[in-house]
Formats: C-alpha cells, structure tokens, sequence
C-alpha cells in the first residue's frame, strides 16, 4: 500500500512510499481508513521542528475516519481512534487519568504507523463508533474537537453569558469558537488580512469578526494563530483576572509583565484524553463542521496540500484514502 512516511529526522525526509499493510493482531483494531485530516503538527513534523517523541521511518497522519476490518466492532462499523497509542500506566499523571501527559506516551504519526496510508492498526480501547448521523468526513474531525473539548471544557471553562475572544481563524479557531458558543458565550474570532476567507466561514456561522483588535477586553482569550503577535494580543485583550488559552506553539520571546499587573490566568492545553473524545463524540451531532471542509484530495497530492496549508490557504484538507 501507498504511505507517506517520515523516512528519518532531520527538515523533509517525507515521501510516499510502498509498504506492507499491517496485520491484526490481539487488542488491536484494523481500519480501513476512509478519510485522513491534515492538522499543523503534521507540518511540524515536516520541518522536524515539533517537541513530541518520534521515532522514524513512521507512517504520519493522526486524524481519520475509517470502517473496522477485524478487531473489537463488527466488520464495517464506522470508527474513530485517539492517538495516545501507549503510555506507561504507573507515573502519577496515567494514575490520575491524564495519561496524554505521560513523559512516556507514544503517539500515533508519530511513533507508531499513523493514518496516512490505506489501513492503519490501532489499540481497541482507543477506538469509538462514530455517532449516527454523522457522515465520515465530519467524523474525522473528531480529533482535532477533542483536543478543543479538552482545552475549553477541561483544562479552561467557558461560563455561560460570557464574553470570548478567538484568535486565529484556522480549523483550532473555528472549532474553539463553535465549543465556546455551544456553551453560551458570545464569541468574537479575529484572524490577518491573509485569514479573509476563513473569516467568512465564520461569519456565516453567526460569529463576530474582524481584522483589528477589538475596542474591549474580554473574560476568555484563546489564542489558535501560533504567533507572537498572537500570543502578545491574548494577553492585552484580557480583562484584568481573565483568562488565556493558548492552544497554538510559538517559541517567540514575548513581553510576559502585564499577566502580574493584570493577574492574568494563564492556560495551556495540548492534545486530548478520553473523557474529551466521549465528549466530542456526543457533541458532533449538534455542531456545524462540514463548512470547515475545504479541500478533498488523494493522498498522492500531499506536497500541493502541505504548501497551501502553510500558505493559509483553504482551511481543513481530508485526504481521501
């Protein structure tokens, strides 16, 4: 089968290579993948410039939507899997259930073959039945909503009536700015001139947007562009004991004094853990997220979709397996 593999470390190394399919084997799932997103780590991983431990030659790729070949549903069952393919199950953040922070987790695309080929073989406790009704493209953006889930709903939380603040209107903006209206905030996404056409996606969704900084502060700030002038702008526009999110990786330098004269809370979140994916799973059916979907492509065009993802063009690309 064709897949695009991390071939070595180092800036590039990717290509599109024949490989042997995987075989199943006991508490394991095999998937037929149907659809497979592209997310910004997987950039990351081409520029070899991301802090996750990897261990190449690997298959990358983590979003999917897929049917059951063999192992835990019946043939056929439309499925989804979280990527902490394994973790240590001993060290204090396992035993308390955030095993996506276990120092020893490896995930999938990244240490174990990933979903950028035609099959891909996952743990069974990592895999879930897609919610009926909802079509395979949807479905596969469940994971980058369960990492939103987890950022708005379990690390932060978005009180009803309050007044939230998106930075960045790529596919992390928009699905944080629809959580953050699901649960009752009135939501204002702000992007760069180059982000127009993202933006009106999420006008025509019913959020407020601009260009400019607003002319008010506001309780929740979630900062999904990844730049320092991103991350700059999160802390001005919080009001004083608000709270920032950051969602997106920057290693700029930035002005840190006005989070003590403003005692701001500072959150981060990376990456998702079960109770985020059930959560998805329930949510997915009452958000809007076919608009998102841009791009459909087959695997073979993966150098045009990684350049226009880094030239902000389109916003979310499945490639269809």
């Amino acid at each position: 089968m064709q897949a695009l593999i991390k071939i070595k470390e180092g800036k590039g190394h990717v290509q599109l290579r024949e490989v042997a399919e995987p075989q199943w084997r006991e508490g394991m799932v095999l998937i037929k993948v149907a659809y497979a997103g592209l997310c910004g780590s997987d950039l990351h991983i081409l520029h070899n410039d991301i802090a996750l431990r990897m261990k190449p030659p690997v298959i990358i790729g983590h979003e999917f939507s897929g049917y059951v070949v063999k192992g835990k549903y019946p043939e056929g069952t439309s499925v989804v899997s979280e990527t902490a393919f394994s973790f240590c199950r001993q060290c204090e953040n396992c035993v308390s259930g955030n095993y996506h922070q276990c120092e020893s987790k490896q995930i999938l695309g990244y240490f174990h073959n990933g979903c950028f080929a035609p099959y891909v073989l996952v743990p069974e406790r990592n895999v879930y039945q897609i919610p009926q009704g909802v079509s395979m493209k949807v479905a596969t953006m469940t994971e980058p909503l369960a990492c939103c889930v987890h950022a708005l709903y379990e690390v932060g939380h978005i009180e009803r009536g309050s007044d939230v603040l998106v930075i960045g209107a790529g596919t992390i903006g928009q699905l944080c700015a629809q959580l953050a209206h699901h649960a009752g905030a009135s939501v204002t996404v702000i992007g760069t001139a180059n982000s127009s056409h993202r933006l009106a996606i999420a006008s025509s969704l019913g959020f407020e947007v601009g260009i400019d900084l607003p002319d008010r502060r506001f309780d929740t700030v979630i900062e999904c562009s990844g730049s320092s002038q991103g991350t700059q702008n999160a802390l001005l526009m919080a009001k004083r004991m608000g709270t920032v999110i950051l969602m997106a990786f920057d290693k700029t330098p930035i002005d840190t004094s006005i989070i003590s004269y403003h005692e701001l809370n500072i959150l981060g979140s990376i990456s998702s853990k079960n109770t985020s994916w059930m959560k998805s799973l329930l949510l997915l059916p009452h958000l809007n997220l076919e608009p998102l979907i841009l791009n459909e492509r087959p695997l073979a065009q993966w150098k045009q979709s990684f350049e226009d993802f880094e030239k902000g063009k389109g916003l979310k690309t499945l490639f269809v397996m």
